[in-house]
């Protein structure tokens, strides 16, 4: 709900994803919950207008992991999570 904290949450969870001595399955955690949260979405955009506004913002937050989080492939190369993209302009359709 906090909109400062969707451009620094997303830096956040891009630090702590990369970290040597970090949080061990951060990543998927937070994949984990962002797929929970994604699956209310139909039901949260059809709610009240405190629902609609958590849900658009949870979307924002997850544009900023999808922008700043890249993962390493085994050539070395980075790229974005697929799966935050897919999801996310699910949201938007």
């Amino acid at each position: 709900m906090e909109q400062n904290f969707r451009y620094l949450g997303g830096q956040l969870c891009h630090v702590l994803s990369r970290s040597q001595d970090g949080l061990p399955g951060f990543r998927s955690t937070l994949l984990g919950k962002a797929q929970k949260e994604f699956g209310n979405m139909d039901e949260a955009l059809n709610g009240s207008k405190e629902e609609i506004e958590r849900a658009l913002g949870f979307t924002q937050f997850m544009s900023e992991i999808f922008l700043s989080l890249l993962l390493e492939k085994p050539d070395k190369s980075l790229t974005r999570m697929d799966v935050l993209g897919r999801a996310i302009l699910g949201v938007v359709e």
